[in-house]
This record gives C-alpha cells, structure tokens and sequence, in this order.
C-alpha cells in the first residue's frame, strides 16, 4: 500500500516538476512587467489545462486519438513553440536590459 502511494507521488512530481512553454513564459513576464502578469498567464495556462481536462472526461480522448488530428495538434504545437522561440531570441535584448534594472533594484531595495 505504501509503494503504491509513493510510485503515485512519484508520478504526480515528476508529471508537475518539468519546466514548460508556460513556466517560461510566467517567469518572463513576472520579471518584466511584475509579478500580476507572470500570474495572469499562469492562470490562463491553468484555465486550458482545466478546459482540456473536462474536455476529455466529457469524451474528447477518442476524437484526439485519430491521426489525423494527433497531426494537426503536433503541427500546432510545433509553430507554438516555433514562434516562442522567435519571439525569445527576438526580445533577447530587451530582457537582458529587464534583468540589468531588475538586478539594480534589488541591489538597491532595503530587503537586508
């Protein structure tokens, strides 16, 4: 009973650890514009992931188990992470000037 809980908290860790397109995009956010932004997406990745799951036990899984539409999601998620990676390398400047300013505030602030 006891290795059966642990190989199911294991599972669920190491499902919830893994930094993702989301977590990325949090932290970005978070750094750049504050910490309300960071959590606005993560809110909005936790209402899809929501959706999707209701979705599912609704009887969705079987649709997305056709080739066909299993190709079209990968296809989707590929120009996703595609274009978060442009957009990334794109903004690359402007985040390392973001984490310059951010560096000296904290340098700055009166967290001692």
């Amino acid at each position: 009973m006891l290795s059966l809980f642990l190989t199911n908290v294991l599972l669920g860790l190491s499902i919830a650890l893994p930094v993702g397109t989301v977590t990325i995009e949090m932290t970005k956010q978070g750094l750049k514009n504050g910490f309300v932004h960071g959590w606005m997406v993560g809110v909005g990745g936790m209402t899809i992931d929501f959706l999707l799951m209701v979705a599912l036990f609704l009887g969705l899984a079987p649709i997305l188990a056709a080739p066909t539409i299993q190709t079209g999601m990968w296809l989707l998620g590929a120009i996703f992470l595609l274009y978060i990676a442009y957009d990334s390398i794109k903004n690359a400047e402007n985040d390392k000037k973001a984490a310059v300013i951010l560096q000296k505030r904290i340098a700055c602030s009166n967290f001692t």
